[in-house]
Parts: C-alpha cells; sequence; structure tokens
C-alpha cells in the first residue's frame, strides 16, 4: 500500500524551506551591517582590533550602546542642580572617570592632585586641543589662538609673548591710564549706561595696543 503522506510533508518542507532563503540572506546582511556600524560608531578605547591590546581607561559608568553616556548627561544638562548631582555621581569612580560621549571618549578629572600632575607637570604632553574645523580654520583661516600646538601657533605665541612682556608694557601703559581716566568721565555723565561703558573700554586699549606695538 504506497505512503503518499510522508512524501507530501517532506515537499512542503521543502518548499517552506526554500521560500525562508531570501529571508534568511537579508536578515544576515541586516545583522552584519548593523554590528559593522556599532563597531565604526565605538570610541576608540572599545574598538576591537585584530593583534592589538585595547587601551586600559579609568573606569566609568555604564551607558547605553552606540550612544554611552551621552543621554546621562544630556538629561542632567537640564538643570543645574541636576547636573552637579550628575557629577557628584562621579565620585566613587576614583580621580580620573572614562565617559564614552557617541564616538568620542571623555575623562574627567575629578581632583585637584591629578589636574596639577597631569596639566601642570605634564603640560608637554597633555595640553593639546582637539581640532575645531570652524573655529581654527573656516573662522579665522587659521588665525585664532584656538588652533592646535603646530609650527604656526607656536610661532604667533612666540611674538605675541615678546610684545606684551617685560619692558614693552610700559609702552601701554600710559594708553590704559588715558582710557581709565575716560571710563570714570563716562560714568559720571551717563550713569545709567554703566554696563556698556564697561564693556566698551577695553576695545580702544586692544586697538591702541595693536597700533602701538613698538
Amino acid at each position: 500500500m504506497p505512503s503518499s503522506p510522508p512524501t507530501v510533508v517532506a515537499a512542503s518542507m521543502i518548499s517552506v524551506e526554500a521560500s525562508f532563503y531570501p529571508y534568511l540572506g537579508l536578515l544576515l546582511l541586516l545583522g552584519s551591517s548593523c554590528v559593522a556600524l556599532a563597531q565604526f560608531l565605538k570610541p576608540a578605547d572599545l574598538k576591537w582590533s585584530l593583534g592589538t591590546k585595547r587601551v586600559a581607561m579609568p573606569p566609568g559608568p555604564p551607558g547605553v550602546p552606540v550612544l554611552g553616556n551621552l543621554p546621562q548627561m544630556m538629561r542632567a544638562r537640564r538643570g543645574a542642580l541636576s547636573f552637579n548631582k550628575w557629577l557628584a555621581s562621579l565620585i566613587p569612580y576614583g580621580d580620573m572617570v572614562t565617559l564614552h560621549m557617541g564616538s568620542r571618549t571623555w575623562v574627567v578629572l575629578n581632583s585637584d592632585r591629578v589636574v596639577s600632575e597631569l596639566i601642570a607637570k605634564r603640560g608637554k604632553i597633555t595640553n593639546e586641543r582637539p581640532h575645531m574645523p570652524v573655529a581654527s580654520d573656516l573662522v579665522s583661516n587659521g588665525k585664532r589662538t584656538v588652533i592646535r600646538q603646530e609650527e604656526e601657533w607656536r610661532e604667533g605665541r612666540r611674538v605675541m609673548h615678546q610684545l606684551l612682556s617685560g619692558s614693552n608694557l610700559k609702552v601701554y601703559a600710559g594708553m590704559q591710564e588715558l582710557e581709565s581716566v575716560d571710563m570714570l568721565r563716562r560714568y559720571l555723565r551717563s550713569p545709567t549706561r554703566g554696563s556698556r561703558t564697561t564693556t566698551a573700554t577695553p576695545r580702544p586699549c586692544c586697538t591702541g595696543s595693536s597700533w602701538a606695538t613698538p
């Protein structure tokens, strides 16, 4: 007696599996894309790389995938009290705390001792700025003081230090005295314009210092 039902069942299973193959490939592609995107957005100290050891970072509070501690900081910034409370919650992690802000890694210095050690004593290797394309390149064509410590920055700092220190300060003393007297005169004539007078006084001092450069 022929056994047809098992053959029908097997055929239906094969047809179901065949129809599932395109969706399986799509799911695998979607999963691998998500893993690759998450790996790309990770901070540098959390990225996995073949043959390299992960950088040892100070401890810090746990965060959410991809965004890290960024949502915590955004919630804390809604009020000064909550932000101070959030900063106080970082104290148990030690003098140095690691925060992951999206693809960026921040290290918060929690004590005067660590600040003095890293910034004052080891300033040669720590006093550096991140690259700011808008502030240092687009706005000022690389002429602002927020540019990185490259050769152009060092040359500008050397010139400014030479012009604004030592005996050269005597050149600007008379100018500052004159502007101080003029500021007091404007206070007496227009007492209600005190804030405008205060903010307007440094401008001629800076302009005059540029013109009176020895």
